[in-house]
């Protein structure tokens, strides 16, 4: 194994394998906030991880999350928010003012305007948004657009087709008897494939993303062998060009099946590592220097 790569997992796999912060459970109210509502926009630049649980990083006084601002469970926001689409003026306007050639006087309102539709929809899921959004400050939150807003709207209602449950609508994709599917490898592809399409404002890396820590679960809990999802990111390349990971990993899923979990990890111990696992590695260890720098 690569010295970097031993050293890697020596750090961080008890972070990844035995907390409980990475691995999304097979649970539908728990897919609904982490996979969907968290990870559905966690790389557009807005910190919705954060935003949909409530806990806030550093110094910074803290933020009441969605999921506790929300005193139900997660389908009934679910299905709040996609009730706004159906309402024909409220869907036009958030297509048009999502338009980046809007303009100029409009664009510099930022999300003041979908936050006004929100509050005006009369719909008690998209006022507690659209406060939670509105309080949701600080140095490192990035961007809250109204392109990520109009995500949130429009694939809530996708998923209200489907019981308002994101599992429900990946079990629709897949011709199984069983539900995760015992072959995970052939589900993958057009699970990532129907979400890029399927989910506005959701590209081929974020789709992955909506998946990869579901896996991780399945994997741990012995539900599936292996899986080749992972949070595409520019971690692995970076690694690849200062020397840390060698040339095999150009092929990053490929290297991956080559390195086997160390002793210490129950059932995975000596299983090959899912990409999803070296590449949070990678990120961690990322954040790790940026912190001490």
């Amino acid at each position: 194994m690569n010295a970097y790569v031993g050293c890697l997992l020596k750090r961080y796999l008890d972070d990844i394998l035995k907390s409980s912060h990475v691995a999304i459970p097979d649970d539908p109210e728990v897919m609904n906030w982490h996979a969907f509502f968290a990870h559905s926009q966690d790389m557009q630049g807005f910190r919705a991880d954060i935003f949909t649980e409530g806990q806030n990083e550093g110094d910074r006084k803290r933020f009441t999350g969605l999921r506790d601002r929300w005193h139900d469970d997660s389908m009934s926001l679910v299905s709040d928010l996609g009730s706004l689409w159906d309402d024909q003026h409220v869907r036009c306007e958030l297509i048009r003012i999502s338009n980046p050639f809007r303009p100029k006087e409009e664009r510099a309102k930022g999300i003041h305007l979908a936050l006004e539709l929100l509050r005006n929809s009369g719909v008690h899921g998209a006022q507690v948004f659209a406060d939670a959004l509105d309080e949701f400050t600080g140095d490192r939150i990035a961007r809250k657009t109204n392109r990520m807003i109009r995500a949130y709207i429009q694939n809530s209602h996708l998923l209200k087709q489907h019981n308002s449950s994101y599992r429900s609508y990946l079990q629709s994709i897949i011709a199984s008897e069983s539900f995760p599917p015992n072959n995970i490898l052939q589900a993958e592809k057009p699970w990532v494939e129907s979400i890029a399409r399927d989910f506005y404002n959701v590209g081929p890396a974020l789709a992955s993303y909506m998946i990869c820590d579901w896996l991780l679960w399945l994997w741990l809990n012995e539900k599936i062998d292996w899986f080749e999802s992972y949070k595409a990111d520019e971690v692995h390349i970076r690694a690849l060009k200062d020397g840390r990971l060698p040339e095999a990993a150009i092929d990053f899923v490929s290297y991956c099946k080559t390195i086997r979990i160390p002793d210490g990890y129950g059932a995975v111990s000596g299983k090959a590592c899912p990409p999803r696992v070296l590449n949070e590695s990678l990120i961690l260890d990322q954040i790790f220097y940026l912190s001490k720098s």
